[in-house]
């Protein structure tokens, strides 16, 4: 099956189990705003369920592979925090592959992770800052899937990981955002 897994530093798969949306009657109440980028989580929230189900109408497949960044600044596992800062500091994206020197997946961390270990010194490397587990998605993991994680799991970017673990890409909320604002019609600020 083709989708979600979790990757351990040890190499090893695990399945991760993709579950339907639930529509929080919190959501419901909405509000009046009317762009896009100022909506509170539980307008983007509907939005996102309204694309999922447009998808599903049209029995469209868009593929993670066809939505994700193709060329994701990977960080070497041996990096210092300052060094990894210096690679950083300058980009607007937040979550980066840590890779080994073969270039496999060995974690992710993101922006405030790497400020919160500068602040404390900065003494670890990359690798031993990783968690031991990072949700992953296969090339071929339908957008309607990536829907569901995100907002189930709460996570904020999924490497997306071919069969010898090397990092293909990395898809964002932000890359899921402008492909499911493209499904709807709407263009940013309106």
């Amino acid at each position: 099956m083709l989708g979600f897994f979790v990757s351990s530093v040890t190499g090893v798969r695990a399945p991760y189990k993709v579950s339907e949306i639930q529509k929080d009657p919190k959501d419901q109440q909405g509000s009046s705003q009317h762009h896009f980028g100022e909506q509170g989580q539980g307008d983007a929230h509907q939005k996102f369920l309204k694309a999922s189900e447009e998808l599903k109408k049209r029995k469209s497949v868009i593929m993670a592979s066809q939505i994700m960044n193709k060329k994701p600044l990977l960080l070497e596992e041996g990096l210092s925090p300052d060094e990894v800062w210096e690679l950083i500091k300058d980009r607007e994206i937040h979550d980066f592959p840590i890779v080994s020197s073969e270039g496999k997946l060995v974690g992710l961390i993101n922006r405030h992770e790497l400020i919160a270990e500068l602040e404390k010194g900065g003494d670890k490397t990359l690798k031993e800052m990783a968690s031991e587990h990072v949700l992953c998605a296969e090339p071929e993991t339908h957008v309607q899937d990536v829907i569901k994680v995100f907002f189930n799991a709460k996570v904020h970017a999924v490497p997306i990981v071919g069969p010898d673990d090397q990092v293909l890409g990395v898809l964002s909320r932000n890359d899921l955002l402008k492909t499911m604002m493209k499904v709807i019609g709407l263009s940013p600020g309106h």
